[in-house]
């Protein structure tokens, strides 16, 4: 069947396949280029005064908008958040704060205790 067609339209056929490859190959090379490995680290955090599904929903949300906030976790019925971060981004007392302006009240438990005293919310 391609005998039949004119030499110019096979050359342009051949041209666009090579183009097709290339254009793949361009995309999965950005593709990699992205996915690097961050260094992240995780926070525990008490949560007081998520009793329900719609402040989970909330904290997560708000959460999830600040830079470098990887993956967030909220546990309501054991008033417990865990927090995935990069720490060259963002830090915990970020966090603490945004879930502080929500109106909860956050700490640190004490097993996680490796952030500065000021991370405690009153």
């Amino acid at each position: 069947m391609l005998t039949i067609l004119p030499k110019i339209s096979l050359g342009l056929i051949l041209a666009i396949a090579l183009l097709i490859g290339l254009g793949n190959v361009g995309k999965s090379y950005a593709k990699n280029s992205k996915t690097h490995k961050v260094k992240t680290e995780k926070i525990k955090l008490d949560v007081k005064g998520t009793a329900c599904s719609g402040c989970a929903v909330h904290v997560e949300s708000a959460l999830k908008k600040i830079d470098g906030v990887k993956k967030v976790k909220v546990k309501a019925k054991k008033a417990r958040v865990e927090v995935e971060y990069d720490p060259k981004v963002t830090e915990t007392q970020k966090i603490v704060e945004a879930i502080k302006k929500m109106g909860y009240e956050a700490s640190v438990p004490p097993k996680t205790k490796k952030a500065a005293a000021s991370c405690y919310v009153q």
